[in-house]
């Protein structure tokens, strides 16, 4: 792997880990709280390629999972994994990946309207259904499947605007940074 490349990883692995700095905003209603945090990876998604993509979300996965304070508002541990975010951080690494795929398949020139209907597509809808999923299937929450889906629509609003500003992110960083045209 040339040193831009790892140095671009390892940036994407910073960004995600300082967007959970920021506290998650809870519902009250829904078990999950609204977080800054998918927007990394939505820009991890846009910004590396397949592998490295996969990687990065799944190295940041993988230090959450041995304890250390990474997920919004400082948390983080091996039973987030079964709660009711574990849909959400299980698809974090599928999502970065189809993103990344996407990109990669799209037809050149990749403008901000391609960038982001990709992002929307699978860094929102994906993303949103399968955490529907997770809280349907974790004992935490026990949540009927279209109860979940349903309670998604809270989260659509602020998602899209997280996939519009990624998308922005990704058109105008110099491409010669991303590898990509």
């Amino acid at each position: 792997m040339k040193t831009q490349r790892l140095t671009l990883s390892a940036m994407m692995l910073a960004i995600i880990i300082v967007l959970g700095f920021f506290p998650g905003i809870p519902l009250g209603f829904i078990p999950v709280p609204i977080v800054i945090q998918n927007m990394g990876i939505i820009l991890t998604g846009l910004l590396l390629r397949k592998a490295e993509s996969f990687t990065v979300v799944s190295v940041f996965l993988l230090m959450v999972a041995i304890g250390l304070p990474l997920l919004a508002g400082g948390k983080g541990n091996a039973a987030s994994f079964v709660g009711p975010t574990a849909g959400y951080l299980f698809a974090y690494p599928v999502c970065a990946f189809l993103i990344s795929y996407l990109i990669e398949k799209c037809p050149k020139p990749i403008n901000f309207i391609k960038a982001f209907v990709i992002s929307f597509l699978i860094g929102v809808l994906l993303l949103d259904f399968l955490g529907a999923l997770g809280l349907h299937l974790s004992p935490a929450s026990k949540m009927p499947f279209l109860k979940a889906l349903y309670l998604q629509v809270t989260f659509i609003p602020g998602d899209t605007i997280k996939a519009l500003v990624a998308s922005l992110i990704y058109v105008l960083l110099p491409k010669n940074i991303t590898g990509r045209n």
